[in-house]
């Protein structure tokens, strides 16, 4: 880059990053006591303001709150606690986001269960989530049933829309009160509190749940509304699985901590997209890069520009297919992150710069917690000096990001897995430098120097989509499969 574009990146990266650190002041300063509390002030100013949307329908921010006050007095009638766990194994649907924080009002642990998952992985995920009850929608019982023999503690099913042999869920909800929980008990709920169980896609072994403490969860919540500019009057489209990350946190809190409405799809549909879109004005949409590839791959028509999105904001957006897609489909702004559910690292490509997903300076080098550090890929492993110690990368060289884990600043912790230590252990890399711990991404990447100083990162493909399109070496400590490579020009893409 030339000192002018340099110049504006860098500002445009300044910027950025003081909107999203003011996003998450309130959570460092610890002045939001919990999810629960901060949704309940949302609600408060934005009670008669449409909140979800769904399939025609809309649910006020004050019907939101009524639905989430009976799922934590549904909870409080089974007699759950504060620490307990529930299993949640739903299609997306309102009830979905009412369920997890409704029971976050009063400290009860949801476990977001991969809804794709039958058998023996499913019984595992619940298992692991030490769950006393699975709440359900009448589709998924049947997997339910299917995977209940190798349940170890048999939880009590509850299913909406009725199943054979289960308890409805519908009733039970019914017959409880949809006023706000006693307040001691939701002020018992603190940030230190874990809020959800988010489970990895278990593609190198069975999932593995991150313990997502209620710091964590509104971090995601509120990872974009600086970048992006949120605003109330935002629709904000979500067709990514609701027990997934990107969807589910980023997705929803984008819109329930600022007072916009969220607009949710059952399941994505490359074929109704645009129209969708038009059809209920959406402003802003949440990706994953296969996402973005299937709609590039459509037929075109007069719906690819007939919207009001003003921004998508997600990963894995290859450069090929971000070019094609933002010049098709007239996106005026392609947020790109890199970070993992569990993981203490995150970048954001403020500067919308295609392929991307962030830049690190040499003026803000000192004021983040990612290293690039050398990794063998034949061995799979990182590359030591004489002294035992990790070698950063550097230009045009292939690397591991790590992060380094530290207790001082929220976001640069590392909480592990619930119930595996082993796991939890294996994404922790000692004696990188001298006197630190880091955690290991789980992502390759090699990173340029540029003329500008400025490192540059540039995004892979899709991890899920990566394993479906080509066979390729299991990854050490579950990190993507595959390697990112990177030019001098600042220009990082998958090495396949």
């Amino acid at each position: 880059m030339n000192f002018f574009e340099t110049l504006r990146a860098d500002i445009a990266l300044f910027l950025g990053l003081r909107r999203t650190l003011k996003a998450y002041e309130s959570i460092e300063k610890a002045t939001v006591a919990s999810v629960g509390a901060d949704v309940e002030r949302i609600v408060d100013l934005n009670a008669d303001r449409v909140a979800i949307r769904f399939e025609g329908a809309d649910m006020t921010y004050r019907q939101f709150d009524m639905r989430a006050n009976a799922y934590a007095n549904w909870a409080l009638a089974q007699g759950l606690k504060k620490g307990d766990a529930v299993a949640l194994l739903m299609g997306n649907r309102p009830d979905y986001v009412c369920a997890w924080i409704g029971l976050a009002k009063i400290g009860v642990i949801v476990g977001l269960i991969n809804t794709n998952l039958t058998g023996a992985a499913l019984a595992h995920a619940v298992n692991i989530a030490d769950a006393q009850h699975v709440l359900l929608s009448a589709d998924l019982a049947p997997a339910f049933a299917g995977a209940a023999a190798s349940l170890t503690r048999a939880p009590k099913p509850w299913v909406l829309d009725g199943f054979e042999g289960m308890a409805s869920l519908d009733e039970a909800l019914a017959a409880v009160s949809t006023e706000r929980p006693d307040k001691a008990l939701r002020e018992a709920v603190t940030l230190e509190d874990t809020a959800l169980y988010v489970y990895t896609s278990g593609t190198t072994g069975a999932p593995k749940a991150a313990k997502m403490l209620h710091r964590r969860v509104l971090g995601m919540m509120r990872a974009f509304i600086g970048g992006a500019k949120a605003k109330p009057t935002d629709r904000v489209y979500v067709t990514l699985p609701l027990y997934h990350g990107t969807g589910g946190l980023c997705g929803v809190g984008f819109a329930l901590t600022t007072g916009a409405t969220l607009i949710i799809r059952r399941k994505f549909s490359a074929t109704h997209f645009w129209t969708d879109c038009a059809a209920e004005g959406a402003t802003v949409f949440f990706y994953i890069g296969e996402l973005c590839r299937y709609l590039v791959n459509q037929p075109p028509s007069p719906a690819d520009t007939a919207h009001k999105l003003r921004c998508g904001i997600g990963n894995g957006l290859r450069g090929e297919v971000w070019e094609k897609f933002q010049k098709r489909f007239n996106i005026p702004k392609i947020l790109e992150f890199y970070g993992s559910t569990e993981g203490n690292t995150t970048l954001l490509n403020f500067d919308n710069k295609p392929g991307a997903i962030g830049r690190i300076p040499k003026w803000l080098q000192s004021r983040v917690n990612v290293r690039i550090v050398k990794f063998d890929t034949e061995e799979e492993q990182v590359v030591r000096g004489p002294d035992g110690l990790c070698i950063e990368a550097g230009p045009d060289e292939t690397g591991e990001a790590v992060g380094e884990i530290r207790s001082d600043e929220a976001r640069y912790r590392f909480e592990g897995y619930t119930g595996d230590p082993v796991q939890t252990e294996r994404k922790i890399l000692r004696d990188v430098f001298v006197g630190y711990f880091y955690f290991v991404d789980h992502r390759d990447v090699q990173i340029p120097q540029g003329r500008s100083g400025a490192r540059r990162l540039r995004s892979g493909e899709d991890r899920r989509a990566n394993l479906v399109r080509s066979s390729r070496r299991e990854a050490l400590r579950a990190r993507d499969a595959g390697t990112e490579g990177r030019d001098r020009s600042g220009q990082v893409q998958a090495i396949t």
